[in-house]
């Protein structure tokens, strides 16, 4: 589940991506694997997005011995337009 600022916007699969616009400001994007409401315990990533500019911010799993950890960190746009091509855009996602 992604959240953006506490909100859940999005219950996502793997090999897919969604597309939002988020108003001025610092806002942070999390993501955990369980739950609607976003818990306190995640890493969030902050950004301090600016109008008119494009960001992306990408999931990581890292797998450990006794649980897979989950986590977002966001990416350059040049990361990205290598990324994107092999995704594809989930519209069913909550608006």
């Amino acid at each position: 589940n992604i959240f953006i600022d506490d909100v859940m916007i999005c219950k996502i699969n793997e090999g897919k991506f969604v597309v939002r616009e988020i108003p001025p400001g610092i806002h942070y994007v999390s993501v955990q694997s369980m739950g609607k409401k976003s818990s306190d315990k995640i890493d969030k990533t902050y950004i301090e997005m600016e109008a008119g500019k494009t960001y992306y911010v990408q999931t990581v799993v890292k797998f450990g011995e006794f649980f897979n950890y989950v986590r977002c960190r966001e990416v350059t746009n040049n990361t990205a337009k290598l990324l994107l091509p092999k995704l594809r855009e989930d519209k069913s996602c909550l608006e």
